[in-house]
């Protein structure tokens, strides 16, 4: 299965999330995990699974994350199954 799961961080919480994932599902050669400021278009095209993780900042996902989405052309993702996770510290 082919599976890239992309994240931000600011704390380290969120990769450390996006890796357990990426060893959950057995960290093979078809199974990718970058931060988003590393992921190339080209990477999104095949994909069975794309999940998607940041860190929460007043209610929304990081900028980084939020242009990044903004910026996925519908074609490239049509018929992939896609996940979102957040990560947040609340008192």
């Amino acid at each position: 299965m082919k599976v890239l799961i992309i994240y931000d961080l600011l704390f380290g919480n969120t990769e450390k999330i996006a890796r357990a994932m990426g060893n959950a599902l057995g960290f093979q050669k078809d199974i990718e995990v970058l931060r988003v400021s590393r992921v190339k278009p080209e990477q999104l095209m095949g994909l069975e699974l794309l999940i998607v993780g940041a860190p929460t900042q007043g209610g929304r996902p990081t900028q980084a994350i939020q242009d990044f989405l903004e910026k996925v052309p519908e074609s490239a993702v049509k018929g992939t199954n896609v996940a979102a996770f957040d990560t947040r510290f609340s008192v």
